[in-house]
């Protein structure tokens, strides 16, 4: 291996030009150092390349002992207070030292270093070492390599660089100890290799040889390891020499214990279970005994290690894969005993969960057999999800039919036409049972959504029901006879309503209904109260009603009972419309009679004494015949005639509407109880008169 000697030659000798430029402006230093130091007992002190330590004082305090350790090796001295002060430790003038105090604990020294002759020194160490690498059989390329350094660390004295001169010997003097050991031991490997390739009983003595392939693998090794040593790479050389030695080592051993591996390799195979498919360990078995029957115990051995790892992770696939199925079947099996229901009489529904015990023995099963271990497991869980999926779905679909059947018998308890709802829940059953939980679950909500669908159509037939009867009785109640008018009607939407067709029994009574609140009938029954009304109250004012009017009414009351309401409206309009005009005539004449027998009272004789005192016979007789008039039309009334009592107000407004027969207006005439001729012939006789005066 290149120790780096090869490497520094071309900055050494840049180095040793640049030195000599250099020593030709300056000269060459002084080589002496010296330094004053207080060392306490026990410390050690560095001083170029030196460890000085004070080892011991007396215990008279008049020497000190002081142990010193260099490139030249190790040695003690003492100086004394009174005696020798200063010795020259190694006695080749590299260090001198000098005792100038002391107390009970510590010493004061002078230390001077000679660093040209330390340098010489190392130079002179790094020699001998270079020679006891020669004795030791290092490879000339690392000989070279070291006197090289030697040569630079000379070169770098002349110039006075001392201390680099000592810095280089004493690494080269280090690396050549390390190389010195790293060679003995790459020379122990390649001896040991070289003597266990030529003989093999070395390592066995049963191992007479090994194979050739083996054996020219290990003299390969060898080889490699020698060509490393020569180059100085020791530490590969001995890792070389001993993978040499190795192969035979195993070779032999490899033959040695492989009748015991194999029995147990085989009893291990032979233990497992016959399912497992361990054929690719028992062919690297076969191939073990081919190789061991050729003398290749190596590979033999090798193989059957190859074939028991190999079987052990089939095993560990197995057993994984084994106990996914394991815990598939206990789920099946806890699933079937579990997800029982009874129905019906007697009938019990059970889960279906064979269709995935099929698929478990094609999707694990098969692929266990196969080596397929991860798909098997893969397809396991998936299984065991698909069976929680199953639980589930089957609960649910279990809540459902519980919640349809439920609905279906409370309907059906109180006497709801629901067959289409249990035909479908029928059928839903049937799904069920063979497994079709997704489409039970669906059947199943769906009769119940029907179910509820015919509760509400029951519901909202029923309210229409009782709305119209109500509506009917009220009108039964006014009376109106309803059982002919809509008798029909409602025994249609009972029977509608009997035979589960709900809808058209609510569209029926809807008819009826709108029927009861028809319009008309609500016009002719305001129209009934008001005449009826209007009967009572004239009657109750004493006034005689006319046969006919009552007879009229009758009728319409007739027409109104019998659902004739049309007819009922038209006699109900004409009597009213009777008895209005009879109470206002009534009333009218009353009136008239009222103000004519007041004016008769109070202002007719006035009348009658103008018409007497006038002389005025017209005026008299009309006098005479309002009276009569307003007596008969009295007695009339009395009579409840009240056509004649018309006939005679009539009479008597028109004698009162000018009543001293003058053609003029009462109110307009300027003397109502005077005919106006009178007043003309009073004037023209009263003129003549005036005239007959004044002549």
């Amino acid at each position: 291996m290149d120790s780096g000697g090869s490497g520094m030659r071309k900055p050494l000798s840049i180095l040793l030009i640049l030195s000599v430029l250099l020593n030709t402006w300056y000269a060459i230093p002084d080589p002496l150092y010296n330094t004053v130091v207080w060392v306490d007992r026990g410390s050690s002190y560095e001083y170029y390349y030196f460890n000085i330590t004070l080892e011991d004082i007396d215990v008279f305090g008049s020497a000190a002992m002081i142990g010193v350790n260099g490139l030249q090796g190790s040695k003690d001295i003492v100086l004394q207070t009174s005696g020798p002060k200063s010795t020259d430790v190694f006695g080749d003038g590299t260090i001198t030292i000098t005792l100038l105090d002391l107390t009970s604990s510590s010493a004061k020294i002078s230390i001077t270093v000679d660093a040209g002759g330390l340098a010489t020194v190392a130079s002179n160490l790094l020699e001998e070492k270079i020679k006891d690498a020669v004795n030791e059989g290092l490879p000339q390329s690392k000989i070279d390599e070291y006197n090289s350094t030697l040569k630079a660390a000379r070169q770098y004295i002349q110039l006075g660089e001392y201390i680099k001169a000592v810095d280089l010997c004493k690494k080269t003097m280090a690396l050549i100890d390390g190389d010195i050991v790293l060679a003995k031991e790459a020379m122990v490997a390649i001896n040991n290799a070289t003597l266990i390739i030529q003989n093999p009983r070395l390592v066995d003595e049963n191992c007479t040889s090994c194979p050739d392939t083996v054996t020219s693998q290990a003299e390969e090794k060898l080889k490699q390891a020698k060509n490393a040593f020569d180059s100085g790479d020791f530490t590969s050389a001995k890792k070389l020499a001993e993978e040499a030695a190795k192969l035979i080592e195993t070779c032999c051993k490899s033959c040695r214990i492989y009748p015991e591996k194999e029995k147990e390799v085989v009893a291990f195979l032979t233990s497992q279970s016959s399912e497992i498919p361990l054929r690719p360990a028992w062919d690297k078995v076969n191939d073990a005994k081919k190789e061991y029957a050729l003398g290749d115990c190596i590979k033999a051995v090798q193989d059957l290690d190859n074939a028991k790892s190999l079987a052990e992770d089939i095993i560990k696939g197995w057993n994984t894969a084994s106990s996914c199925r394991n815990e598939l079947i206990g789920m099946i099996s806890d699933a079937k005993g579990k997800y029982v229901i009874s129905y019906g009489r007697g009938e019990k529904i059970q889960i279906v969960l064979d269709d995935i015990e099929k698929r478990m023995y094609s999707n694990v099963t098969q692929y266990m057999k196969k080596g397929y271990f991860s798909t098997a497991v893969t397809n396991c869980n998936a299984l065991k999800t698909e069976v929680s999926n199953r639980i589930s779905i089957f609960t649910q679909t279990w809540g459902q039919m519980n919640v349809s059947y439920a609905l279906l018998t409370s309907l059906q308890a109180k006497g709801y036409k629901i067959d289409e709802a249990w035909s479908i829940f029928n059928r839903a059953i049937d799904m069920f049972k063979g497994g079709n939980y997704t489409s039970a679950s669906v059947e199943f909500e769906k009769a119940a959504n029907i179910a509820t669908q015919i509760r509400r159509q029951v519901d909202e037939a029923q309210k229409w029901k009782n709305k119209t009867e109500a509506c009917l009785l009220d009108l039964k109640t006014k009376g109106i006879n309803v059982d002919a008018l809509f008798g029909e009607d409602m025994s249609r939407a009972e029977s509608l309503y009997s035979s589960g067709k709900y809808q058209d029994a609510e569209q029926q009574w809807k008819l009826v209904d709108k029927k009861c609140h028809d319009p008309e009938i609500a016009n002719v029954m305001e129209q009934r109260k008001t005449a009826h009304d209007l009967y009572s109250r004239i009657k109750g004012e004493k006034i005689d009603i006319p046969e006919d009017i009552t007879q009229m009414l009758g009728e319409a009351d007739k027409d109104f009972t019998s659902g004739r309401f049309s007819d009922a409206s038209t006699l109900y309009t004409k009597a009213i419309e009777s008895l209005n005009s009879l109470e206002k005539n009534v009333k009218e004449a009353m009136k008239e009679i009222q103000d004519t027998k007041k004016f008769i009272s109070s202002s007719l004789p006035k009348y009658e004494k103008t018409a007497k005192l006038l002389g005025i016979p017209q005026l008299e007789k009309r006098l005479e015949l309002l009276k009569e008039l307003t007596a008969n039309a009295s007695r009339a009334y009395s009579s409840g005639n009240y056509s004649e009592v018309t006939q005679y107000v009539s009479k008597i407004t028109q004698l009162e509407h000018d009543l001293d027969g003058d053609g003029i207006p009462d109110d307009l005439d300027i003397l109502p109880q005077l005919p106006n001729y009178y007043i003309f012939g009073i004037i023209g006789v009263f003129l003549l008169f005036l005239i007959n005066m004044l002549k």
